[in-house]
């Protein structure tokens, strides 16, 4: 596949940590849920019609893709897989993408966790991941070319998916 385009999304707010809570159980509250439907409407407004959704299995991250597709009326299925979890190195990250990318569709979703995905996302472009800052809901366009590497398309906070 010469062409691939990759969607990075950041899970929506989730409930703050606790000490009572661990971070691995933690959930949306009603403002990711909200966040979360908006993009799902962005997406589904915008085409952007993902063939596959990947998700850390944390229940916010899996929690933020079940309402984006929902929202979006995407008809594709959403996969847990590990190594989007939180604590997975970047390296480890880029590693799964680059070893499955021939197998995947032409556009597909990624649901994680920061700083991971920052620093995902500055290894694909060549950068240091103190240049970049992937806020809770945002959504970040990548695309593949097999003659040019990767390149950044767009980077869109929720808030501004009106």
């Amino acid at each position: 596949m010469s062409v691939q385009t990759i969607y990075l999304l950041r899970h929506t707010k989730a409930e703050d940590r606790s000490v009572l809570r661990p971070d691995v159980d933690r959930c949306l509250v009603e403002k990711g849920r909200q966040q979360a439907l908006r993009i799902g409407n962005f997406i589904r407004r915008q085409q952007l019609q993902p063939d596959l959704v990947l998700t850390s299995p944390y229940p916010r991250a899996l929690q933020t893709a079940m309402l984006v597709c929902a929202s979006a009326d995407l008809q594709t299925q959403v996969q847990e897989t590990l190594w989007l979890s939180h604590g997975t190195a970047a390296e480890i990250q880029l590693a799964q993408i680059e070893q499955a990318r021939a197998d995947w569709p032409a556009t597909l979703l990624l649901v994680g966790h920061e700083p991971e995905l920052s620093q995902l996302l500055a290894l694909m472009l060549g950068c240091s991941a103190h240049q970049l800052s992937v806020k809770k809901g945002t959504l970040v366009a990548v695309q593949y070319d097999a003659q040019a590497g990767w390149r950044l398309l767009w980077s869109l906070p929720c808030q501004l998916m009106r």
